[in-house]
């Protein structure tokens, strides 16, 4: 699955910079699969790259 998101900041600029850093991004990846698998689908999270 590929998730698109458009990150506006508080003032409605697209900065992904300033929105998600490295960190962040990594436990969208972690929860979104737990998330929809409780919701019944039947997702695995993609391998981390470390």
């Amino acid at each position: 699955m590929h998730l698109g998101i458009v990150p506006f900041d508080k003032d409605n600029k697209l900065s992904a910079k300033r929105m998600f850093d490295k960190k962040t991004l990594q436990a969208i990846q972690d929860e979104l699969p737990k998330y929809l698998n409780n919701r019944g689908f039947d997702l695995e999270r993609g391998q981390r790259a470390f």
